[in-house]
């Protein structure tokens, strides 16, 4: 399911045909996406490369995902709150993340400028 969700997503932003990288980068690609997502409603050229990357490594790795290994029913689920830790801005960051057995189910990170 998710090798056909990036499949589509790489034919509607037109990059079905461009060439994969030699060497896919083995950076966290959650991070980056993260940080990319921010900037959605002004980004810059910048923010244009770094997409473009993102999409080159998805095109090189379609395979790759989140897969969910039989374990136990037990429903952990864990928060954070960080007031003063980013560095870019004055935003505190929240967020959690919910795990069944050893699979995350669900997750969220947000910034807010109020505390």
């Amino acid at each position: 399911m998710q090798t056909r969700y990036t499949m589509d997503f790489l034919f509607r932003t037109k990059f079905m045909d461009v060439k994969p990288p030699s060497s896919p980068a083995t950076a966290d690609i959650c991070f980056a996406v993260n940080q990319v997502r921010q900037f959605l409603h002004q980004p810059t050229t910048h923010h244009w490369t770094a997409m473009k990357r993102i999409l080159h490594y998805l095109k090189a790795t379609p395979t790759r995902g989140l897969f969910y290994q039989p374990d136990s029913l037990i429903l952990e689920a864990y928060s954070r709150a960080d007031y003063t830790g980013c560095l870019d801005d004055p935003h505190s960051m929240g967020g959690y993340c919910i795990y069944l057995g050893h699979n995350p189910i669900s997750w969220s990170a947000k910034k807010q400028r109020i505390v």
